[in-house]
């Protein structure tokens, strides 16, 4: 199966296209395209000029960053496509000298992450987040 991989160049149309494969809720074009754009990196799959596969990093650029919006669409699961977008963002970060990478797990996806060289934080330092936004669902 050939792809192509991309790097901080991906379509917002084609981005929100995949995102609807995720089952999260959706933003506007102009909320979608204001993240790619301020996201420290991004990297896509394409096959058939179809974008398969994404991940994006938000980071300080120094010590910390957080891989966002790790998509896969549903026909290339399993595929091997998610730890190519893994290796590529661990690349970037590890010549970049960045220490630090987090992420939250989607239900049913840790053990991909695991695969990929991460772990759990420990119980005595649990994550903690905050939705501003719960009841926010979609919008135009």
């Amino acid at each position: 199966m050939e792809y192509k991989v991309v790097e901080n160049s991906i379509d917002v149309e084609d981005f929100i296209e995949l995102y609807k494969t995720s089952g999260w809720c959706l933003f506007s074009t102009e909320v979608f395209s204001k993240a790619l754009k301020n996201s420290y990196f991004s990297v896509g799959i394409y096959i058939n000029n179809k974008l398969i596969g994404f991940g994006r990093v938000i980071s300080d650029g120094a010590m910390y960053a957080w891989v966002q919006d790790m998509i896969i669409h549903p026909e290339y699961q399993q595929k091997g496509f998610g730890t190519i977008v893994v290796k590529r963002i661990l690349d970037k970060l590890r010549k970049d000298g960045i220490p630090f990478v987090g992420l939250f797990s989607a239900e049913g996806k840790k053990e991909f992450y695991f695969k990929n060289g991460f772990r759990e934080r420990p119980e005595n330092a649990p994550g903690m987040y905050i939705d501003l936004f719960e009841k926010y669902k979609s919008i135009g």
